[in-house]
């Protein structure tokens, strides 16, 4: 979502979701009230999860962009 400053167009949950994203990916650690958002509404499985995921993804993109590999082209068909 390309917004500058935080995502506050969708709904609470999608908000919820950018907020971490964003966190996560800018900051590096959840601020304590984004956590303490996220396991009040998803528990401490879900919540972990997408922490989990977040990170992972953080952790791709930069393993690709710093290992400068690049995208395959497209087949013509």
């Amino acid at each position: 979502i390309g917004v500058d400053g935080p995502v506050t167009g969708l709904d609470e949950e999608g908000n919820l979701l950018c907020r971490v994203a964003d966190e996560i990916s800018r900051d590096v650690r959840l601020s304590d009230a984004a956590l303490s958002q996220i396991l009040r509404r998803y528990g401490t499985r879900q919540a972990t999860e997408l922490i989990l995921c977040c990170s992972y993804f953080n952790m791709l993109s930069r393993f690709l962009e710093s290992t400068r590999v690049t995208l395959e082209s497209e087949p013509v068909l």
